[in-house]
């Protein structure tokens, strides 16, 4: 059926009402970041454990639900078999988006493989990661990374759950010492406009049977995106979409996409 003509009013008051997920995900990334250098925002892809039961959350709600409760623990892993199916359908749009005849943006591919060696800081919680490439075994990063802040996000339609955290990553000197533990990395990054997707596989030495496969999305340039919430803010409390909101939302979408193409464990 064709949409009618002119087309209907957006509501009575001739507006979209704003989009109260996102808004409350951009105000609590907002409130987090205050006053913070060296901030990642990502979002992983897992599943909300009911630790009463150890088995996946069951809540009495229909759709995507924003969770804030005790009892509730989150895990990042999937199955190979899901992970191979997201690199497929990742490879799929990087194919697509290669195309001479596609005119929005190309998503770009990259695989990597590294070591995170990992230091304790006596008298910390935190740790220092130094990452080294595996292949020429120089160090690309050292880093103390700090976590901020959790959100966790109920999917009751879908296959996975998600989180979206904010933490900082202090630059520092690679420590003159043994690592307390090192863990493998092969990973593959897919990167769009302003998020970048990665599919990892962990490996620790500890444990070199036993494989994570991790995805996650993650926010490129932080700087722009608070650049964008210093503007929002200077316009005061209003009910206009900024792009601020904006970018939370693609975010949210990039998040939402991945996990309704999901398959079976």
């Amino acid at each position: 059926m064709p949409w009618p003509k002119p087309p209907l009013e957006r509501s009575i008051f001739n507006v979209d009402p704003l989009d109260e997920f996102s808004v409350t995900i951009a105000d609590w990334i907002w409130s987090h970041v205050q006053g913070l250098q060296n901030i990642e925002i990502e979002a992983k892809i897992g599943t909300l454990i009911d630790t009463s039961t150890n088995h996946r959350l069951r809540l009495p709600v229909l759709c995507e639900t924003i969770v804030d409760m005790p009892g509730v623990r989150f895990e990042s892993d999937m199955s190979a078999k899901q992970h191979a199916h997201f690199n497929a359908k990742l490879n799929e749009v990087v194919e697509r988006t290669s195309s001479q005849s596609y005119k929005g943006d190309k998503v770009r591919y990259r695989r990597s493989m590294e070591a995170d060696a990992f230091y304790h800081i006596p008298g910390s919680k935190e740790r220092i990661r130094v990452t080294k490439n595996e292949e020429t075994m120089k160090i690309t990063n050292a880093i103390v990374k700090k976590r901020i802040a959790n959100m966790e996000v109920y999917s009751p339609r879908s296959l996975f759950d998600f989180r979206i955290s904010i933490n900082t990553e202090e630059p520092v000197e690679p420590p003159d010492a043994e690592p307390a533990y090192i863990r493998n990395k092969n990973r593959v990054s897919y990167a769009h406009q302003c998020f970048q997707v990665d599919l990892t596989q962990v490996q620790t030495p500890e444990n070199p049977y036993r494989q994570m496969h991790e995805l996650e999305v993650e926010m490129l340039d932080v700087g722009s995106f608070l650049s964008l919430g210093e503007e929002a803010r200077r316009q005061g409390e209003s009910q206009k979409w900024t792009p601020f909101e904006d970018r939370v939302l693609i975010l949210l979408n990039n998040v939402r996409m991945l996990i309704r193409n999901a398959c079976p464990p």
